[in-house]
């Protein structure tokens, strides 16, 4: 009777052991899965053209900010004559219509790479 019982906890653990080491297995597998889709889908975008190197990346918004900087800097000098005697929301006006513009030319110039 008690080798019985003995026999029947051991193969009680035993089962609870190989079902957890089979839920492991399982969790590993399904990680394994989900990281194989991941690079799948990153080798998509990839061959699609959607991914972009990250130095490429950094060059192209280095160039743009500093484009951006060096038209918004040129602004007040080619302003300055159309501005004088004018009122101030009549300046206003004029210094956000360039601005947008000057800025506009950005995001079309992007839309079209």
């Amino acid at each position: 009777m008690v080798c019985e019982v003995l026999a029947d906890g051991v193969e009680r653990r035993e089962s609870l052991t190989r079902k957890s080491s089979t839920d492991a297995v399982r969790r590993e597998r399904a990680r394994l899965l989900e990281a194989q889709a991941v690079k799948a889908e990153r080798e998509n975008w990839a061959a699609a053209g959607e991914l972009v190197p990250i130095a490429e990346y950094k060059r192209r918004s280095a160039a743009m900010i500093t484009q951006t900087r060096q038209r918004l800097l040129q602004l007040p000098g080619r302003l300055a004559p159309q501005l004088e005697d004018q009122s101030g929301s009549m300046i206003r006006t004029k210094l956000l219509t360039e601005v947008r513009r000057v800025l506009t030319s950005f995001s079309l110039t992007e839309a079209g790479d």
